[in-house]
């Protein structure tokens, strides 16, 4: 039966209509609210790419001088630059870490050296300490050892490695035996790997390789 105002067309298409749309409004809504979130999406991917650019860039780098005079760092790769002094410190704080043996502290001493050590190095050293029981042995040797550097030069350097040669003292004192005390005259040489400054990394050097042979005893 058709309603007042109704055509008989419409009748029809009414009575072939299984269901009515009442819902077109909010999933129009739903609609723009994905197109939205999308949007917000992309804008967020975008921001955290930007962002990743930036890091790559290198730091703004700001000198103060002794009397308060800034001055921005220009060239950072000149700046940044692992210079002489850099070398000859690391050396000789490396070799301390490394041959400074103390029963105490052998075991923090030699994680400190591994740390300073590339991994191929790593590799090397460890498998020199687990073959002579060196921690062990220094553990129960009751003993401290004091290292000096006497003399430490440049032999050759390029972009990528640094050869120093050292010449330094070794003194060995015992805990149990306060009359206790053997000195020796030793050669090292160390080769450094210049590796990119980072959190791991702060001097940019790693050790590849240190070797070092016994000069002279030092007689009482």
């Amino acid at each position: 039966m058709m309603k007042p105002g109704q055509t008989e067309r419409e009748d029809m298409d009414n009575i072939k209509r299984k269901y009515f749309e009442i819902w077109g409004d909010l999933e129009a809504q739903n609609n723009t609210l994905k197109l939205l979130v999308l949007g917000c999406l992309t804008l967020l991917a975008l921001a955290i790419f930007c962002i990743y650019l930036g890091s790559l860039k290198p730091p703004v780098v700001i000198r103060v001088s002794e009397i308060g005079q800034a001055d921005a760092i220009k060239d950072y790769q000149v700046n940044n630059a692992i210079s002489q002094p850099e070398l000859f410190f690391f050396a000789k704080f490396f070799v301390k870490k490394f041959t400074g043996y103390n029963s105490y502290t052998i075991s923090s001493e030699m994680a400190d050296a591994f740390s300073l050590m590339s991994s191929n190095y790593q590799k090397i050293a460890k498998k020199e300490m687990i073959d002579s029981n060196l921690i062990s042995k220094i553990s129960q040797a009751s003993i401290n050892t004091n290292v000096e550097i006497k003399e430490i030069k440049m032999e050759r350097e390029d972009e990528h490695y640094a050869v120093l040669s050292l010449l330094g003292l070794r003194t060995i004192l015992s805990y149990q035996n306060r009359d206790f005390k053997e000195e020796s005259l030793f050669k090292g040489d160390i080769i450094l790997k210049k590796v990119p400054r980072s959190m791991a990394d702060p001097h940019g050097l790693l050790v590849e390789e240190y070797r070092e042979v016994l000069v002279k005893q030092i007689e009482k």
